[in-house]
């Protein structure tokens, strides 16, 4: 059964973080990739509420990772914030490259927030860092835009700088970036 807006009893237990009421509706066969009349999927509310165990939950069920709403965001697209959510979408293959319809990536997003954390996630997932969006920017692009209101921020920018600064010098040859302990990626 749906709503007028095709929200199903499992999207609503979603967007309302009830664990229990999740558990029961998989346990009774719900369709785990309804989408609502945004296109939305269980998925999508779970990622975007930042609950980690819906997610998994959902997963665990069969609900796939790269299923596109009418605002053309996959479930990795609400994840710039949410490490851990993202790691585990990462896991479950989601497409890191995904492309929103403004041809942004998580990564971008991630970058625009100055989300150090998740940036080096969607890095060591092998997100391309030389991606452009409808604009023409990169996620270095977006680094470079944040705020300097704060030493944190000041910090923050020039670190996310200098990861994406390194990986767009080396990409004349081929796209190599180091993680935290310098070491090849690839």
């Amino acid at each position: 059964s749906h709503d007028i807006f095709y929200t199903t009893p499992l999207h609503r237990a979603a967007k309302e973080n009830n664990i229990s009421l999740v558990k029961d509706f998989i346990k009774n066969e719900a369709y785990v990739n309804a989408q609502d009349g945004f296109q939305d999927t269980p998925l999508h509310c779970a990622v975007f509420k930042e609950n980690y165990e819906i997610v998994e939950l959902l997963l665990n069920a069969g609900a796939q990772v790269n299923i596109f709403n009418s605002s053309g965001d996959a479930p990795i697209h609400y994840a710039w914030d949410k490490p851990a959510i993202l790691r585990l979408l990462l896991k479950k293959g989601a497409p890191v490259n995904a492309l929103t319809k403004d041809q942004c990536t998580t990564l971008h997003w991630a970058a625009a927030q100055g989300n150090l954390e998740t940036v080096q996630i969607l890095l060591d997932h092998k997100a391309n860092a030389l991606n452009k969006d409808a604009n023409g920017k990169t996620p270095l692009n977006y680094a470079q835009a944040l705020p300097e209101n704060t030493v944190q921020e000041v910090a923050n920018k020039e670190n996310l700088i200098k990861l994406l600064s390194n990986l767009y010098n080396n990409s004349s040859t081929s796209i190599v970036h180091k993680n935290h302990s310098q070491s090849s990626a690839l």
